[in-house]
C-alpha cells in the first residue's frame, strides 16, 4: 500500500472544536480501478452527532479530483446518509448501492472515518507513465425535511451510478451538483480542507487483488 502525505492545507476557524479533517490517503491499483483507501476525522460535531441521536439523517460527501498537468481530467462525488433507527435502535451507513448496519454510534463513525477501496477512475483510462494527483475533500451536513427531498429528487433525476464501483456521477453538469454540496458558505466548519496527494505515475502503484491484502 503507498501512503502519500498532504502536500498543504488551509485552517479554517471551527466553531465546536470539530472540524473534517483528511488525514491519510492511500493510493493503489484494485482489480479494474484506480482506488484509495481514506482516513478522515472530525466529521462528527456536536450538531451532526445531536441530529443522528435524534432520528434524523446526515450525510457525507467525498468530492475527487484527478489531475495531469494542472488539468482536471476527471472528478466526481460519493455520498453516504448516516441515520440512527431510534425503535430498533441501530445504526446505518447508505450508500448508493449497499446498507450496512452498527450497533452503536462509535462504530458507525470509526466505519465512515476510514472508507476503503473508493473506485476513483478505471485503470485503463490512465497514461502508465504519465504524472498525477489526487485531490479529496469531504463535508457533512444534516439534511432536514425540505432539503432532504430536493436534493434527493433532483440526484435521482440527474445522477446516474457507472460502472465505477459506488462512485456516482452527474450526467448533465457535474458541477453543478459540486457547486451545491461544498460552496455553501454557512458549511464552511463542516467540510475540510482540500487534501493534496504527491503526484505519481500509475504504472509504480502497487497492486491489490482481493480485499483483506
Amino acid at each position: 500500500m503507498l501512503f502519500l502525505p498532504p502536500r498543504g492545507a488551509v485552517s479554517s476557524e471551527v466553531v465546536d472544536g470539530t472540524r473534517p479533517i483528511i488525514v491519510d490517503a492511500k493510493i493503489y491499483v484494485g482489480g479494474e480501478f484506480l482506488r484509495s483507501d481514506l482516513k478522515s476525522s472530525g466529521l462528527f460535531s456536536q450538531q451532526i452527532r445531536g441530529t443522528i441521536e435524534s432520528g434524523l439523517p446526515a450525510v457525507v460527501e467525498l468530492l475527487f479530483r484527478l489531475v495531469a498537468n494542472s488539468k482536471t481530467v476527471d472528478q466526481g462525488i460519493l455520498a453516504y446518509e448516516l441515520g440512527h433507527d431510534v425503535w430498533e435502535d441501530h445504526y446505518t451507513i447508505r450508500g448508493v448501492d449497499s446498507t450496512r448496519f452498527f450497533p452503536s454510534m462509535s462504530q458507525m463513525s470509526s466505519t465512515i472515518e476510514q472508507l476503503r477501496r473508493i473506485a476513483i477512475v478505471p485503470i485503463r483510462d490512465l497514461e502508465p507513465e504519465s504524472q498525477y494527483h489526487l485531490q479529496f475533500m469531504i463535508t457533512v451536513h444534516p439534511l432536514r425535511g425540505r432539503e432532504q427531498r430536493k436534493i434527493a429528487g433532483w440526484v435521482d433525476e440527474t445522477v446516474r451510478g457507472e460502472e465505477r464501483g459506488s462512485w456516482r456521477r452527474q450526467v448533465l453538469n457535474l458541477n453543478d451538483l459540486i457547486n451545491h454540496f461544498f460552496s455553501r458558505e454557512k458549511d464552511v466548519t463542516n467540510r475540510s480542507d482540500w487534501f493534496l496527494t504527491r503526484t505519481f505515475k500509475p504504472a509504480l502503484l502497487p497492486r491489490l487483488e482481493r480485499e483483506g491484502e
